[in-house]
């Protein structure tokens, strides 16, 4: 066996550039995963969705004397979906020297874990032009695990093809009309890419590389398929497996393989709710070739992120943004499951007429629940986490979306029962949090975490509820004093100078457009106007296609479209619909190539962008669009509406081990709340008057004393002590709050 030289070959990188296509089948045991991107196939994911095993797939056309043509780089590329939400694709290349055009099909193949090309090349020379060659190269980058594989050329019952293995995956590589030469090299040394942009054919032909970034080339032989060949490109965990897969795949019709695949794809658009005449029928026009219908679009961007052998999973992506920094020792970020994005996932399919996907994410949610009721935030399909961040608003977001499901009939009550338990543990991890702890959505530490406050304040009152439904009313009670005493701070904050609702230099935080949505502040509360004329002047952006909006602090970057949606809603939700029709066709021609929607619109044209498609902003599309045409936001929580709407005073002032209140208004309880059960030591009146008063759990790590203060007069102060239960020790500290006629807690350290 002939060996490549160039071992281990150069360093491994992954392609950065946004998808304009994707797709899996929707059989149950579907294990493969692809996506499009400059005319070609680029990450493909076997046998997880979040496990890339190849970094891409494409062509190269030469004619053994002068031409050499990358189809990626040297022909101009138009992708077409087979049909609207279907995820098979044509794609027409034409060399941009007008010597050749590659008319492509490709789908996955719906019966075993492979993907199909049917690959027609047409020469557009006149005759006595040399003729054409065309050769496959592929790039396996095996188990996220780039540097590290095998690849050989070999043979399976008597079928050339050409294989690559690594932990436990392989890959095999068939051809319908077989192949006039293959060869195994390393990436960047002896690959086919450098034998054929040097030689214009290929003069290589090495019979393995070993343990290294392998790279596999193959010529084609176009002369026995003159109406197009079909490549097969399967998987298994051994290559006998994938070998199997592969010549299965070419012993099939192609045809037939393709209508079986739409079929089964349309059979469950056909179930959807008709939500696409809101947007004008088909949208907005995204590109010439394109023929996507945003809706359905979505709905299959969403669909083709989940991964059936983990039910009600899905990644927040299926490309690989920042490639610069994607290693071996650096997960790629998007194709790690965030609760944020599953959840936002289960409400849209919800809003399309899925209940199913729901009840999935619910089940998935609380499987991989910590046992201290939080979320990570960010992991892996089976639930570890991958980074160590906290953001509070992933612990408020599968609460939320249980009680959407109570509401909306989705649940039964055994159902009720059964998730009860990880909606009170999401709930009492909340309360045992600082509300300020941890990230905003956005993943920064600074700020007031608007967003993340809302939704805190949202879930806390909908376990409320669900604790009221379970007959425990003390929790009830806790919950719901919690989340008074959070929307007290939150109201504070925005009070304060320089707050984004501040009257004079307010930072501006399009954050803000969550809290009417949630219910927590009035859609024409002053603060919130003042607020939302800060944020457009700074941080409103105007593309080709509408306005957008960054982050807070992002002015001049890339906008991010799940703003423009939240903007909308809060248009639906004050009932101007006029305009939140104008910034759904906004967000709409933000997509990209193929209908794909990105996470920052950072691509030509304010079209597209890195991170695309991207799961979180097509969830929120089809969510507006179902508020559309409700005339309502979709799965608005009522509880803090029907809470604050009436003017209700916080019961409580909140004291904890971390956050120490100095002073609170006449007429509240003291609660204090201790990490350890201990009996309080207390006095109203300069210890001369000593009570004691227990700790009593109300949940893990928190440990809570209610004190009968709410009649002291002005002037008064609370002096108090622990001591605790399981060593006896005093806390050697007295703690003071003084009581004050009017205004709010205070004393936040």
């Amino acid at each position: 066996m002939v060996d490549a030289p160039g071992e281990p070959g150069q360093p491994p990188r992954w392609i950065p550039t946004g998808k304009n296509g994707i797709g899996r089948s929707l059989r149950d045991d579907s294990r493969v995963w692809f996506t499009l991107g400059n005319g070609i196939l680029n990450e493909i994911t076997y046998p997880r969705i979040e496990q890339t095993a190849v970094r891409d797939f494409g062509l190269i056309v030469t004619d053994g004397d002068t031409l050499f043509a990358e189809e990626r780089r040297d022909c101009t590329s138009v992708t077409t979906p087979l049909a609207p939400g279907v995820p098979a694709y044509r794609i027409l290349s034409t060399h941009d020297g007008d010597r050749f055009r590659l008319h492509k099909r490709i789908i996955a193949d719906p019966v075993r874990p492979a993907i199909l090309q049917h690959v027609r090349l047409e020469d557009l020379a006149g005759s006595g032009a040399a003729p054409l060659r065309l050769h496959a190269l592929l790039a396996p980058h095996l188990v996220n695990v780039t540097g590290m594989g095998t690849a050989w050329i070999g043979e399976y019952k008597g079928v050339q093809m050409l294989f690559a293995e690594a932990q436990g995956t392989a890959v095999a590589l068939a051809a319908s009309g077989g192949w006039r030469a293959r060869s195994a090299g390393y990436a960047g040394i002896s690959d086919g890419w450098q034998d054929l942009h040097r030689h214009r054919r290929m003069a290589w032909q090495y019979e393995r590389a070993f343990n290294g970034n392998v790279a596999l080339t193959g010529e084609l032989v176009l002369d026995a398929c003159p109406d197009g060949l079909v490549v097969a490109l399967a998987f298994g965990r051994i290559w006998t497996e994938a070998a199997m897969r592969a010549k299965a795949a070419l012993l099939e019709p192609f045809a037939a393989l393709e209508d079986a695949y739409a079929a089964g794809w349309q059979r469950w658009l056909a179930g959807t709710r008709p939500l696409d005449p809101v947007s004008g029928g088909n949208g907005p026009d995204l590109g010439a070739g394109l023929g996507a219908e945003p809706y359905r679009t979505s709905l299959m961007a969403i669909r083709t992120h989940e991964c059936p052998s983990v039910p009600g999973a899905r990644i927040a992506s299926l490309g690989v943004p920042w490639a610069a920094l994607q290693n071996d020792a650096y997960p790629a970020a998007c194709h790690l499951v965030r609760a944020r994005d599953v959840t936002a996932a289960a409400r849209a399919l919800l809003a399309a007429g899925d209940p199913g996907a729901l009840r999935e994410a619910l089940g998935y949610l609380h499987t991989v629940q910590e046992a201290d009721g939080h979320w990570p935030q960010n992991f892996w399909l089976d639930g570890m986490a991958a980074w160590q961040g906290l953001q509070l608003d992933e612990i408020a977001q599968p609460v939320l979306l249980a009680d959407l499901a109570l509401r909306e009939g989705v649940l039964g009550e055994d159902e009720v029962r059964r998730y009860w338990p990880m909606v009170r543990q999401a709930a009492l991890c909340l309360a045992r949090h600082d509300p300020l702890d941890g990230q905003d959505r956005w993943g920064r530490t600074d700020g007031l975490k608007l967003h993340t406050l809302g939704t805190e304040i949202a879930a806390l009152l909908a376990a409320a509820a669900w604790a009221g439904r379970a007959g425990d009313e003390t929790l009830d009670t806790f919950l719901g004093d919690t989340a008074d005493s959070i929307h007290e701070l939150l109201d504070a904050l925005l009070d304060e100078p320089g707050s984004p609702a501040s009257v004079e230099a307010p930072e501006a935080d399009p954050d803000v457009v969550s809290l009417p949505r949630l219910g927590v502040l009035a859609p024409d509360d002053p603060r919130l106007l003042r607020a939302l004329r800060a944020v457009d002047a700074e941080l409103r952006v105007e593309l080709p296609g509408g306005p957008a909006w960054c982050c807070r602090g992002d002015a001049g970057q890339a906008p991010r479209p799940v703003l423009t949606t939240e903007r909308a809603l809060l248009a639906v939700l004050s009932g101007r619909p006029d305009e939140a029709r104008a910034l759904l066709d906004s967000l709409q021609n933000c997509a990209g190539e193929g209908g794909m929607m990105p996470e920052r619109v950072d691509g030509p044209d304010g079209r597209g962008g890195m991170v695309m498609p991207h799961l979180w902003t097509h969830a929120e599309h089809v969510r507006l669009l179902r508020s559309l045409a409700d005339g309502a936001v979709f799965d608005r929580p009522p509880h803090a509406a029907a809470r604050y709407g009436t003017g209700r005073r916080t019961r409580i002032a909140r004291w904890r081990h971390d956050h120490e209140l100095r002073q609170m208004p006449q007429g509240r309880a003291l609660r204090v709340e201790l990490p350890v059960a201990a009996d309080l030591h207390w006095s109203d009146d300069g210890w001369v008057r000593i009570q004691d008063t227990p700790v009593v759990q109300a949940g893990p790590g928190i440990f809570v004393a209610e004190l009968p203060t709410a009649s002291l007069p002005d002037g008064s102060t609370v002096v108090f002590t622990w001591r605790e239960r399981g060593s006896g020790a005093w806390l050697g500290i007295d703690h003071h709050v003084a009581v004050v006629a009017t205004g709010p807690v205070s004393g936040r350290s």
